[in-house]
């Protein structure tokens, strides 16, 4: 006797709430570290010409997602206090001593919150985005020490051939 089997469609692992979420950790713990340190700049306070497009690029993705997912969007309370605090932040924009810097600097922080928060609060697996959180974490604590490894021993092979040159010149 055969039976009819129904195949259905397996359910992705990260939705793309998830992905937005997982993007800006990735960009964050490993590509603008990576980029800072292979192009630095002349200042450390600098605006990066790669904030610049990434910041408002994902904002737009998660804001277009939010407003595609907004029937299952709800406001927990802890979120409407903390919107509360980003208003009062946002209004110390208006005794600041440079306002101009303090408002590119708050308009960045409130990209940064909007491309996350929103995104987590929509996701369907809140399991799985922390997974891939997670690795990204463990990602970039296996390649510091990675690089700490590296700089450890060229240091100590660099000591090595100071002390043999050392040597060789007082014979």
């Amino acid at each position: 006797m055969l039976r009819s089997i129904s195949l259905r469609k397996a359910a992705t692992v990260f939705d793309k709430h998830s992905i937005v979420v997982i993007v800006v950790c990735a960009y964050c713990l490993i590509i603008a570290p990576m980029l800072m340190f292979l192009f630095p700049g002349n200042s450390i306070t600098a605006d990066r010409p790669e904030n610049k497009f990434f910041w408002p690029s994902v904002t737009a993705i998660a804001l277009g997602l939010a407003l595609g997912s907004r029937s299952r969007l709800t406001w927990p309370p802890h979120i409407v206090w903390f919107a509360a605090y980003l208003a009062l932040a946002g209004a110390s924009i208006l005794w600041a001593f440079k306002p101009e810097y303090s408002f590119s600097r708050f308009a960045t922080q409130m990209m940064l919150l909007t491309s996350v928060v929103l995104p987590a609060m929509l996701a369907a697996r809140t399991a799985d985005m922390m997974r891939g959180v997670f690795f990204l974490l463990r990602f970039r604590l296996n390649l510091e020490c990675h690089i700490d490894t590296r700089r450890l021993l060229d240091r100590i092979i660099g000591r090595y051939r100071e002390d043999r040159l050392s040597w060789i010149f007082c014979i």
